[in-house]
């Protein structure tokens, strides 16, 4: 039985290898490789960057955890209890609406911390380049002092 699919194979591969034969794939156009053009107003640097600003939270990440573990530590009191009942449609509402607003507390932070790393590492290239510009003027007054003379 494998060896009339091998068979089957082979002749379709043949078939296939003639048919390409008769009628082959046209030619690709060369495409003319041109060097990318530097926008002269990159628009990332146009941007301040505290244009937009998150509400700040109005409570804080602890609280919210305590009472995300509360309301848990609630839930399973009430499913123990015969007398209470067990629905649990308002308590899944409650615990969305505590992880939402620990997830605006969390991203309002990295938010934050981006933009104070963002502060940094500018402070950090402008002191990179005071410097920069500090020796080259250095050297320019050496070599100012050369050609004038002693």
């Amino acid at each position: 039985m494998s060896l009339i699919f091998k068979i089957i194979n082979i002749i379709f591969f043949m078939i296939a290898m003639h048919i390409k034969e008769i009628w082959p794939e046209p030619p690709l156009p060369k495409k003319a490789m041109e060097v990318p053009r530097i926008p002269k107003i990159i628009e990332a640097f146009q941007r301040p960057l505290s244009v937009e600003e998150m509400p700040a939270p109005c409570r804080e990440l602890s609280q919210v955890l305590s009472d995300i573990t509360a309301l848990f530590t609630e839930s399973v009191h009430n499913s123990v209890r015969i007398k209470k009942p067990r629905g649990i449609e308002s308590e899944v509402k409650k615990i969305e609406k505590l992880y939402e607003e620990i997830n605006l507390i969390i991203s309002s932070k990295r938010e934050i911390e981006a933009k104070e790393r963002a502060i940094y590492l500018v402070k950090k290239q402008i002191n990179k380049k005071q410097n920069l510009i500090n020796k080259l003027n250095l050297n320019e007054k050496r070599k100012r002092k050369e050609i004038t003379g002693p």
